[in-house]
């Protein structure tokens, strides 16, 4: 497909300005385009020609949240996680079972602690049947992790 056939497979919205792919998308609604022999994500072809190269280590996120968008003023280079934490599980605020999520992980994700706090007994009870003696190792290693964050946290507190 060349820039002609491209850009014929785009229609302006008028209440929205996002440039509407009407192409083949995907089953997540993204416009996908086969371009220099190469199939990918139409917004990324268009960004690519009309604004420059996109770095590897970064996506497109779609400030309009119209997956079939690809107006170069739509999108913008993000890191993953950003791109995540702008999107639909980014703005969630309780989990499946509409407990808040409140855990934070190492990563910077979120997650339900009383999801977790549930869960965790029923996989330590299986876990500590199937081997016992890896089982208190991993605890002893748990329970000290958890002893060294109460440390560091009155260390913290006294400061």
């Amino acid at each position: 497909m060349n820039l002609l056939q491209i850009v014929e497979k785009i229609i302006v919205s008028p209440n929205s300005e996002c440039f509407l792919w009407t192409g083949t998308v995907n089953n997540y609604g993204y416009a996908s385009v086969t371009f220099n022999k190469k199939s990918s994500f139409a917004h990324r072809v268009i960004y690519e020609l009309f604004v420059g190269q996109i770095d590897e280590s970064l996506e497109l996120d779609h400030l309009c949240r119209n997956p079939r968008c690809v107006n170069p003023d739509h999108l913008e280079p993000v890191t993953h996680q950003e791109n995540i934490r702008r999107g639909y599980w980014g703005m969630r605020t309780h989990c499946q079972y509409g407990h808040l999520l409140d855990g934070l992980s190492i990563d910077g994700y979120r997650y339900c602690l009383t999801c977790r706090r549930e869960a965790q007994p029923t996989y330590m009870a299986r876990y500590r049947d199937k081997d016992p003696e890896r089982f208190k190792k991993l605890h002893r290693e748990r329970l000290k992790r958890w002893r060294e964050r109460e440390r560091v946290k009155k260390l913290e507190s006294q400061t």
